[in-house]
């Protein structure tokens, strides 16, 4: 606390937002800002957020005791900082709300070894953080879009452990959406940032999230609904190779620690689609 500012730890970082127990007067104005981390002081640290301001701010109407939930954004966050609050908030005045895309449960993983528990938790509760109607790439900082290599690199272990059969159907139609007549598709799905055509690394993320459809589910149907739109993906990638190798690429190996050349990267995912559409 710090002349009027609060600030209330929940435990862990998720994606949602807070809800708000108050009375006051009519016209008092209580801020809410969002942080995943703190400065030694205790005081909430945005520098990670960028220009996403994570703040929420609510008027009362004086009328009693009033609850507030906003309804339109949500946060990633572990930290809430209270400010304008009338008298001193209670741990009752917020509450966490955990918020994603309705997606049900139903895997799990567990071992003798610890470690292996918490990467699962881990795993589970980063995956849910970033399913907001599309799979994004992270919940709190000015971004929150469909990166397609986050998307396809994950989309296995999301099939493992949770039902998410309906919400990839969807992503796959936006991924078919985009597409231009000449099979390129772009790096984020919708369309917002990145490049079109996508690097092949983030490109493929159509063709191989169809066919873990298939896979996983045994859903033939969205082989035959995606079939065209797949082949002239395949057909485009094919028609940018030199000498067999697909060497244009944005962002390859990337956040690697020792760099990979992107034409390797390209091609390699070039040649890892090649047999999911011969010809």
């Amino acid at each position: 606390r710090e002349s009027g500012m609060y600030v209330f730890d929940m435990g862990q970082n998720f994606s949602g937002w807070v809800r708000l127990k108050v009375k006051g007067p009519r016209g008092t104005a209580v801020q809410i800002k969002h942080s995943e981390l703190l400065y030694e002081n205790g005081k909430i640290n945005t520098e990670n957020l960028r220009s996403a301001r994570a703040e929420d701010v609510y008027t009362l109407s004086g009328d009693g005791e009033e609850i507030y939930e906003p309804h339109f954004t949500y946060h990633g966050f572990r930290f809430v900082e209270l400010t304008g609050f009338p008298g001193v908030p209670t741990l009752d005045s917020i509450r966490g709300r955990v918020v994603h895309s309705a997606v049900a449960q139903t895997g799990n993983f567990s071992s003798s070894k610890e470690i292996l528990n918490q990467i699962q938790r881990l795993i589970l509760w980063g995956q849910k953080t970033n399913l907001h109607s599309i799979p994004t790439d992270c919940s709190q900082r000015d971004e929150r879009m469909g990166w397609l290599g986050d998307a396809h690199l994950t989309a296995e272990q999301a099939i493992f452990n949770f039902d998410i059969a309906a919400f990839y159907t969807n992503f796959i139609r936006d991924m078919q959406d985009v597409q231009d007549k000449n099979g390129m598709l772009t790096d984020t799905v919708p369309h917002v940032w990145g490049q079109r055509p996508a690097d092949p690394a983030w490109g493929t993320a159509y063709p191989l999230m169809v066919w873990y459809m298939y896979i996983y589910y045994g859903d033939k149907r969205i082989l035959e609904e995606h079939y065209d739109s797949l082949k002239k993906y395949v057909d485009f990638l094919r028609s940018r190779a030199e000498d067999g190798l697909v060497k244009f690429s944005h962002y390859g190996d990337w956040v690697s620690i020792e760099k990979t050349p992107g034409d390797i990267v390209s091609s390699f995912y070039y040649y890892y689609v090649l047999p999911l559409l011969p010809g």
